[in-house]
């Protein structure tokens, strides 16, 4: 059970729920792969397949990180947040006294 999640895991997004850009870019990847594996054996490959998946592997990552610092900076803005209302409230009025 722990192999499935741990798999899982791989094609989750922040919200916890699939993420088509992963597994598109991991698709991509494999098939990638699969390419330069068959040029290995003697296949000569198609140039605008490795540019085309090369591309869309470029995007993958692109909109990943880009989705990944954009959650860092919602979280670190909304404990930015939560910090100065808790000092705003444990504030107390002081009066010197003599």
């Amino acid at each position: 059970m722990k192999l499935i999640k741990w798999f899982a895991g791989f094609f989750e997004d922040q919200e916890h729920s699939a993420s088509s850009k992963r597994a598109v870019t991991y698709f991509a990847c494999f098939l990638l792969w699969r390419v330069t594996e068959q040029h290995a054996k003697g296949v000569e490959p198609n140039e605008t397949l490795i540019w085309a998946l090369v591309a869309l592997i470029a995007f993958g990552i692109g909109a990943i990180t880009t989705e990944i610092v954009s959650k860092i900076l919602a979280d670190r803005s909304k404990s930015t947040t939560s910090t100065t209302e808790i000092t705003t409230t444990n504030q107390t009025a002081v009066t010197p006294t003599q």
